[in-house]
Formats: C-alpha cells, structure tokens, sequence
C-alpha cells in the first residue's frame, strides 16, 4: 500500500489531523498510525481503517487519473448547481460588462490606468443575446446573467434591452434566468429597482471602503465628495425592495466596529458581507479578492469576519478555504462579453486584447483567437509544480491570471498565499475536536 499524494498533515500535541485533498476525508491520527501511513506496512487493522478514508491506496497513478477525468468534466461539462440553498440545475454563466464608463472617480479604479472605455452598443448587446440563445440550445436549465461596469446603470437602456430580450428567449425555452447586478449603489433608485424587479434577481452586489475615512477619500465624486451616503441609501432601497443585498468591503485596517455599527443603525440588517482588500495583485478593481494571493490578510479578514457576525452580519467565506476547485475560466460554459464584444475568460484582463479568447459575430457565435485554446488546454498535471502538490485537488493550479502575471504564461501555477492549515483548523469538526483536547488537558 502507499500513502495517497494528498494527505496535507498537520501536528496537533501527540496526533495528527489529515486531510485527503483529492477526496476530503478528515480525520486524526495517533503515531502508531501516522507511521503506517508513512511506510504503507503495519497492522491489518490500521490499513484497512487508513485504507476506508482513501489515506492509503494501492496505486497513487490512479490518482492522476481521477484528477485528469474529473478536469475534463469540469472543463467542458455544464456544471450542475445551486445558489443561495436552491437548485438551479445545469447552468451557463454569462457576464456582461455593459459600461466602462463610471460616475465616480475611486483612487484604485482600473479606469485610472486602462484605456477601456465607453458604452455597449446595441449591436453589441444583439449579439451577446444571440450568443446566450447558443448556450440555451446546449441543453442548460438556468442562464446565470451577470451586469458590471464601470457603474453598469450608467447604461440603462443597455441593461432593460438584454435583460428584456433575454428573458423572452429563456422563457420561450422554458428556462430560468438569474441576474446579479454589480454597483456602486449611487444610482439605485426605486423606480430603477421596480423594474428590475419583474426578472429574478439573485443579488445586488455594493462595495465599501472601512473604516469610514477611507471611503471618504476613496470613493469619491468627480468633485471629490464621498460617495458614502449616497451608497447606503442604494443599500438601503435594495433592502427595502426585499432583494438579496451583498455588500463587499473592503478593509484598510482592522478596527471596523464603528463602520459596522453605522451600517447597522442605517437598517441593513438582512445582506451578505464579505471583505476584500485593494491591494493590486490584479488589474482590475473588482477582482482585488479577499486574500487571494496576498500574506497576512487571512489573519485580518478571519478578525473582522468575527467582528461582523459579533454585530448581526451575515458574512460569505472568504479565502481558498478547503473548497476552492478549477478556476471557471478555463471552462466552456463561462464567458466575460465586453464592450466591443471581444469576448474573456478572466474580468481582471478585459481590456487586454491579447487575452481575448475571441469576437462575438453577427450570428452570435465566438470567433476564437489562439488566446482561447490556451486557456482551454491549461493543465495542472502538466506543470511540474502543481503535478507534485498536495493542494493539487482544490486549487487545481490555482488562479491563471496570477499565473500570466508572475510567470508571463498560463502553463505555471497561480499560487495563493492563503494559509491552509489554518483553513483547515477552521473547519466545524476540527474546532470541536481541539475543544475537545483542550478540555482533557486543563
């Protein structure tokens, strides 16, 4: 017997906890066990029970196997999932960056160093329409529609024409649509959320900057004028309208009570937070996520994620987590459709047209370029690094934009510098089996 590839173990007093990355089996250990596992010889008994969680195996290259079958499904099997607890069935992602253009003037914005810029166009927005009436036909049961900006209400009529056309062809083919609205929150409006609210609208998404003064300064007007209050009245209508509301913020430093409790006395009890940092790994403002790929900020998110749900606040998960699986850019049911119609794979390269993995034409179908079929035939196996990583299973290969920034290509890995074990004394078991042993101790 040989001890899988993917057991990430960890010293905890006189036992070990593993756990199987490829198959998610956790368990502890005492050191009898941990050297049978080490040498793959020991005690009928042990390898039968190390055996039954997928610690030991006969054949670590079936291993291989398993990741190779399970990458090609992902990659281009329609995946089958849920959101927010409800089955949504076999789904296409769609996102449509609407507008470049913004009414506010952040200090971080992508705008501040891209040349993108302008409104989808109508022939445009046509052929992204025509695009998603192509994904329908391959047999999906929910388009999941995605509209971002720039400030994407800047394009309201943009944004009543796709999502007015495009629920006409989901109904006609007798499935469901689901739109996520990504604002800055100034011009929410309750006329505005009246109609949107005649589709299915999964969440409204608003970003903060805390503590306080940083959005101040941050987030600004043209005229240099925080957008502060402006934002928590959008939230406050979202709210109001009994629409999911997230609201991302992101954090400048740690003490964030005070922000927290502002958001609280203005009524918004019921959205989803999570927090972020603008730190710019990436080159665009959105995707500056949580600590992906940054050290030291799991610390500060994991404290004032503790805070928010102190203060009532539902918050999302951030990090890598032990759930973190192939990147969606690297699969054919996920497409980023911009301005011009030049179609990526990643939000933090649109605007870099040596990344576009193809042009929309007139019958809305994708005019590939070399871009897309480098994207498609990324393979961690095939990269000497991630080939031999424990964390292989659940990350694999990481993010490909980190990859194309560090490496210049996306046959490297794209690393997060999350702290794993960390992640893992995370989990709900985990925490009751050290309270546990804590206990007997004292």
């Amino acid at each position: 017997m040989q001890r899988s590839q993917y057991c990430f173990i960890i010293p905890f007093r006189e036992d070990f906890l593993v756990y199987n990355t490829l198959n998610g089996s956790l368990t502890v250990i005492d050191s009898e066990m941990y050297d049978v596992l080490m040498t793959g010889k020991g005690s009928p008994e042990i390898i039968e029970a190390l055996s039954k969680q997928g610690l030991l195996i006969e054949d670590t290259g079936q291993e291989m196997n398993l990741i190779q079958a399970s990458l090609e499904q992902k990659k281009w099997c329609l995946p089958s999932t849920g959101y927010r607890g409800s089955p949504l069935g076999r789904v296409a992602f769609l996102n449509f960056i609407v507008t470049h253009e913004c009414n506010l003037n952040c200090r971080y914005c992508y705008r501040n160093s891209s040349a993108c810029t302008g409104h989808m166009s109508k022939k445009v927005a046509e052929r992204g329409v025509t695009f998603a009436e192509n994904q329908i036909v391959r047999g999906i049961d929910t388009l999941f529609v995605s509209l971002y900006g720039g400030e994407p209400l800047l394009n309201q009529e943009c944004i009543t024409s796709l999502t007015e056309t495009l629920q006409e062809a989901c109904s006609e083919a007798g499935i469901s649509l689901l739109i996520k609205l990504f604002t800055n929150g100034t011009l929410l409006t309750p006329e505005g959320l009246d109609n949107l609210s005649q589709f299915t609208v999964a969440d409204i998404h608003i970003t903060f900057d805390a503590p306080e003064y940083y959005h101040h300064t941050r987030r600004v007007f043209p005229d240099e004028t925080s957008s502060l209050q402006s934002v928590v009245e959008g939230a406050q209508c979202v709210e109001d309208h009994g629409m999911n509301l997230i609201m991302r913020i992101n954090v400048w430093e740690d003490n964030i009570i005070t922000f927290l409790e502002m958001l609280r006395e203005a009524g918004l009890e019921k959205a989803h937070t999570y927090f972020g940092t603008v730190t710019p790994r990436m080159d665009y403002c959105t995707h500056y996520y949580s600590s992906y790929g940054y050290p030291g900020t799991s610390d500060l998110f994991s404290e004032v994620m503790e805070m928010a749900a102190h203060k009532g606040f539902t918050t999302l998960p951030f990090g890598i987590g032990v759930y973190f699986s192939l990147c969606a850019g690297i699969t054919d049911w996920f497409h980023i459709i911009n301005v011009d119609g030049r179609v990526y794979k990643c939000m933090s390269l649109v605007g870099d047209t040596r990344h576009a993995v193809g042009s929309l034409n007139s019958r809305g179908s994708l005019d590939k370029t070399p871009a897309y079929y480098s994207w498609m035939a990324r393979n961690p196996l095939a990269i000497t690094e991630c080939k031999a990583c424990v964390m292989l299973p659940r990350c694999m290969g990481g993010c490909p934009a980190i990859a194309l920034r560090e490496k210049g290509t996306l046959d490297a890995p794209g690393c997060f510098t999350v702290d794993f074990t960390r992640q893992v004394f995370g989990l709900p078991q985990v925490k009751t089996y050290v309270s546990k042993q804590k206990e007997a101790h004292e």
